[in-house]
């Protein structure tokens, strides 16, 4: 990294400048990846077999078919059915409304403690996958505090994201970037188990 930045001032010096007149305002580093092989666009791009599942209300069927095209986004209701999407499919991470599917309407001191399908499904994915990135999906139903928030990250969650329909852009706009830092994640893992680095050829440029 140091060798690039030296190289990039060696440019800019190259005008005759020196570093004191030299301003950078920022640095960026863009990946050429458009004629690599398929198993090097696969380190980069969310292949389209890739399974996400949302779990919640019938907001979620909403989202999840907007959302198609980066993947299959898969929608359940139930617990039954989250379960059996999860036994035949090799699922990336899940959204999980916590709070759906209530088993009763007794009241609780903290929104963990519900009595509730989206609790079960999140302690049998924190048990049974628990290197499966799992999202904890608040709605404007309710707002979790800031105790609940560390609560959740303390049992296992990745993190809480609020995502509703009257905002699908800005949504479908975190779903992507979390897809492709968890899809990147685990390529870097998949090299790591193979024992195998990637090795870049680098080109530096100034813009005007």
């Amino acid at each position: 990294f140091s060798s690039e930045l030296f190289e990039l001032y060696r440019l800019a010096r190259a005008d005759g400048k020196g570093i004191s007149d030299i301003k950078i305002k920022s640095v960026q580093w863009v990946l050429d990846i458009g004629h690599a092989e398929k198993c090097i666009h696969e380190l980069y791009e969310v292949t389209e077999d890739s399974v996400f599942l949302i779990f919640g209300s019938e907001e979620g069927r909403i989202m999840a078919d907007k959302w198609q095209g980066k993947g299959q986004f898969l929608y359940a209701a139930d617990f039954d059915e989250a379960r059996q999407i999860l036994s035949e499919n090799e699922v990336s991470f899940s959204i999980i409304d916590y709070l759906h599917g209530q088993h009763s309407e007794e009241d609780y001191l903290n929104a963990e403690d519900i009595d509730s399908a989206g609790r079960e499904l999140f302690y049998e994915l924190r048990q049974n996958e628990p290197e499966m990135p799992v999202f904890i999906w608040e709605t404007d139903f309710y707002i979790y505090n800031r105790e609940e928030i560390i609560s959740f990250l303390n049992k296992g969650a990745d993190a809480v994201i609020h995502m509703t329909p009257d905002k699908m852009d800005e949504c479908q706009s975190i779903i992507e970037k979390l897809q492709v830092q968890l899809w990147q994640q685990k390529a870097m893992d998949t090299l790591a188990l193979k024992h195998q680095v990637l090795s870049y050829e680098t080109v530096q440029f100034l813009s005007e």
